[in-house]
């Protein structure tokens, strides 16, 4: 992997104090540019032209590169193909840079790395700020382009901003469809503290996928979530139902509990999580009993109290699905015989089409 790969990699995963999200990206920009002497020269023009910044954005966020010294202006020349125009030039201070960067403790693979690249060197139609958060998303998803493994505390100290601002970023990546689907991050005695999931749509952003085969894995229902049946519920809405039904018993959960749909949809990607995780490993097969599923569950939903009346049934559902999810994705491989159940990732398109990729 090449020197700038690493150097991105360094900027876009620490905080650089004095530095807004913007002016990290122009860094970038700037590094990405520069020549083997770490000399950068271009116009405003080309700047505001090439990086998608407004004029406003560029002479901001170069000041505060400039009052930290980390670009440093050489003797402004003219350039006599630039029509009167001049050109700033700067020698970028690598050893400033080294100095005010953070040690991270992200580890990145060569596959984000080589993501990173491609989505600097490319052009994009994001906003500054928003380009730095989907390059934070990139650089730690996984092959599918799922994000479950960063808070929005981090990815705000990284950026050099509020988790109010990441918020209404993550927003217009949403509204822009480079995240196609957002579950938003929980806390409760359920679960605990729980992270923002966030699927991203790598195509949008110029990003290829490794090949896989992709196979439709939950559509209305054919594998009911808690998401699914509560919603149900709520549209036959019919009160005086059985409580021991599905329907009537997610919508206890929901009322007697106060559980948000966040939090359902947290514990219906925990769950899918789980059985593929355990299937990738080979820990359950058709053969595997009830109460090794019941006891993988509990590993991880360590909180629940089974002494509990509706902790207990909600158990009971988990068990009941990740059964019946580990029963669909074998049955997806007696039919495709080629497929392998070494690397499968779970990716949505929207709450209710999520598929399964199986990686070669």
């Amino acid at each position: 992997m090449d020197l700038n790969s690493l150097i991105y990699a360094k900027i876009v995963y620490s905080r650089i104090k004095g530095l807004s999200a913007e002016s990290k990206m122009l860094l970038i920009f700037m590094c990405r540019d520069m020549s083997p002497t770490q000399n950068y020269s271009k116009r405003l023009i080309d700047m505001v032209e090439d990086y998608g910044f407004s004029r406003t954005q560029i002479v901001k966020s170069k000041k505060q590169l400039l009052n930290l010294g980390v670009i440093v202006p050489n003797v402004k020349t003219d350039d006599k193909r630039s029509r009167g125009r001049q050109v700033s030039s700067y020698q970028i201070e690598q050893q400033v840079l080294d100095s005010l960067i953070e040690k991270s403790s992200v580890e990145l693979s060569s596959l984000a790395l080589s993501r990173i690249r491609k989505l600097i060197r490319s052009k994009s139609i994001l906003a500054p700020g928003c380009r730095m958060l989907a390059t934070i998303l990139v650089g730690v998803s996984n092959g599918v382009g799922t994000v479950d493994n960063v808070g929005v505390v981090e990815i705000a100290h990284w950026m050099g901003c509020t988790e109010k601002r990441v918020q209404s970023m993550v927003k217009k990546l949403k509204q822009m469809e480079t995240i196609k689907h957002y579950i938003p991050g929980v806390c409760h005695h359920y679960l605990g503290k729980c992270k923002a999931v966030y699927f991203l749509d790598l195509q949008t952003l110029g990003i290829k996928r490794p090949q896989g085969t992709e196979i439709l894995f939950s559509e209305g229902g054919s594998i009911v979530s808690l998401v699914d049946v509560d919603r149900e519920y709520h549209r036959n809405n019919k009160p005086k139902s059985d409580r021991r039904t599905l329907g009537r018993f997610a919508y206890y959960v929901v009322l007697e509990q106060q559980l948000t749909h966040s939090l359902l949809r947290q514990i219906d990607y925990k769950l899918e999580v789980l059985v593929l995780g355990l299937i990738n490993c080979k820990k359950i097969s058709k053969e595997t009993c009830i109460e090794d599923y019941r006891n993988a569950i509990t590993t991880v939903f360590e909180r629940l109290d089974i002494t509990n009346e509706y902790q207990r049934q909600l158990l009971e559902f988990m068990v009941k699905r990740a059964i019946r999810i580990c029963h669909f994705v074998l049955r997806q491989q007696d039919a495709i015989t080629e497929l392998s159940l070494d690397n499968i990732e779970l990716s949505y398109k929207s709450p209710m089409e999520r598929f399964l990729v199986f990686f070669d």
